[in-house]
């Protein structure tokens, strides 16, 4: 039996119940469109899709966690392990950055085919989706080639003038990520004021909504600790 550490247990059981979560949420999702005949191959296809490479990322962090990483997953005891937990650390940031596009072009595709009645509504979404796409592509890129050479990503210390700091990359990324988070949230909130539904209606369906606030906080969180990290010095 593996034996982890307080820090590591934590981080574990973090990660199992995302997975889990995340499983059900989709889960209930596809089985009731599919049930409602209402599935639709490019918002719940794309949902599936951020799914999988959700699982993925998981499979990672679990896979350090329970073979490197079993005293404090984000202190590596030895350069060995330093190295790795880049490596880690680098295909996991590509893997969120693509996803988390994945899920708002999802959320999206779900606005065009619910909301999508009046032509302005259109044309807002269709331009927050081209935004979306664009940041997918350039931020993707630069998570994947921050460094001239792609080793050099996971080197604890790079040769001067071969990478740009995480800090340069990773503050513009969730700090636009954010914004497209917001701008997200707001479509169906404005948008389902001028459906003639009641006003009884309205209000559970904008609450709904509502709760994808916590993913603006999620993002605030990731942006607090990429900056108190960017002066931190990685070590073993």
């Amino acid at each position: 039996m593996i034996t982890l550490d307080q820090p590591t247990q934590r981080a574990f059981s973090t990660a199992v119940a995302f997975i889990a979560l995340t499983f059900i949420f989709v889960g209930l999702r596809l089985f009731l469109r599919a049930r409602a005949k209402q599935l639709s191959f490019l918002s719940d296809g794309l949902c599936l899709a951020s799914f999988v490479l959700f699982c993925a990322f998981v499979g990672l962090m679990l896979e350090y966690i329970l073979n490197i990483g079993k005293s404090d997953p984000f202190k590596p005891s030895t350069p060995t392990d330093l190295a790795k937990f880049l490596k880690i650390l680098y295909v996991e940031q590509v893997l969120f950055t693509f996803d988390i596009s994945l899920v708002k072009l999802s959320l999206l595709a779900l606005y065009w085919n619910v909301f999508g009645v009046h032509r302005r509504t259109k044309i807002v979404i269709a331009t927050v989706t081209a935004g979306c796409v664009i940041w997918c592509i350039v931020f993707t890129f630069l998570a994947a080639f921050r460094c001239r050479s792609i080793d050099y990503a996971w080197v604890p210390v790079p040769p001067p003038g071969t990478c740009m700091s995480r800090s340069d990359v990773y503050l513009p990324l969730e700090g636009t990520n954010l914004f497209f988070d917001i701008v997200v949230l707001c479509i169906p909130v404005f948008t389902i004021g001028q459906l003639n539904l009641s006003k009884g209606k309205k209000i559970p369906v904008i609450g709904i909504f509502v709760v994808g606030v916590s993913v603006c906080v999620a993002s605030i969180g990731r942006l607090v600790g990429i900056t108190q990290g960017a002066s931190r010095p990685l070590s073993a």
